[in-house]
């Protein structure tokens, strides 16, 4: 009766576990940077990019805790932030990216900067919480996550974003993985982008953009700050939650690739200098 009961068990099983990527690793293809949060990638004040050489430089005092894949840190929405650097040349190839960033918080009051770069000259870019832009500003708005972009004439005297935004459920202090992708055809006599937003996987807010004519993508002049908003040399709207799981590609994935890091929670690794062997620890629940 036992062996019956075994093989009928594994008869269901075998296609679930064959067809579902769980086991899968994560999506390498077009990877930039990868931020792990795990404390054997922090050093001092240095937190290392496991995957490309950003390596990012930790400000303020966020403690280190359990994260959705290993390690995370807290930040403490007062004086922690990671200046991640200007990214080299990712900014001229932001127009087809991913930004994946993982995250939980219940601030849903508290206009806070999860990322940005440089937002009131372009090119910016960034995510903030609880607060939208306009031609106004920005001004607060509870429980709305804001997507930012810019594009720039060839001269540099003209200055153009995008905003997408959503009243996303993430403020449940529950572990939420936050996609935004970036996916833009330009050429001389103008062009047409399409930015994307996943909740948990799940596709939410799109918006299609007509470009004008000799207006592109710009390398970041100023550092990416992660978890707050800094402007002439003083940084404000500071995260306050948990940040786990950053990666940067210079491609949109696909809703499947989405999914597949989504559901992926095997802690990774790269052998020194070896960037291209990986190996895969042991799980971690």
């Amino acid at each position: 009766m036992k062996n019956t009961l075994f093989g009928i068990t594994l008869t269901i099983l075998l296609p679930v576990l064959t067809s579902n990527p769980i086991s899968a690793e994560i999506v390498t293809d077009g990877l930039v940077s990868y931020w792990t949060f795990d404390k054997i990638n922090v050093v001092n004040n240095t937190l290392k990019d496991v995957w490309g050489e950003n390596h990012a430089t930790i400000h303020g005092n966020p403690n280190a805790a359990t994260g959705i894949v290993g390690e995370a840190l807290k930040f403490d929405g007062k004086n922690d932030y990671i200046d991640l650097t200007t990214l080299r040349d990712f900014g001229e190839k932001s127009g087809k990216s991913t930004l994946e960033i993982w995250i939980k918080t219940t601030n849903k009051t508290d206009w806070m900067t999860l990322l940005n770069t440089n937002e009131h000259v372009c090119p910016y870019w960034g995510i903030q919480m609880n607060g939208v832009k306009n031609d106004k500003g920005l001004f607060l708005s509870n429980g709305v996550v804001s997507f930012d972009h810019s594009l720039s004439s060839e001269d540099g005297e003209v200055c153009g974003f995008g905003a997408l935004a959503d009243y996303a459920p993430v403020f449940d202090g529950k572990w939420h993985q936050i996609v935004y992708t970036l996916d833009f055809e330009l050429n001389e006599d103008g062009g047409r982008g399409h930015e994307k937003i996943y909740i948990d996987a799940e596709l939410r807010p799109r918006s299609t953009f007509n470009v004008p004519a000799n207006f592109g993508f710009s390398p970041f002049t100023a550092p990416v700050h992660l978890g707050a908003r800094k402007l002439d040399d003083e940084a404000h709207s500071f995260f306050k939650g948990y940040i786990d799981e950053v990666r940067l590609y210079e491609r949109p994935l696909t809703a499947n690739q989405v999914i597949q890091n989504y559901i992926s929670k095997t802690p990774y690794n790269v052998e020194p200098k070896k960037k291209l062997t990986t190996f895969w620890g042991k799980l971690k629940q």
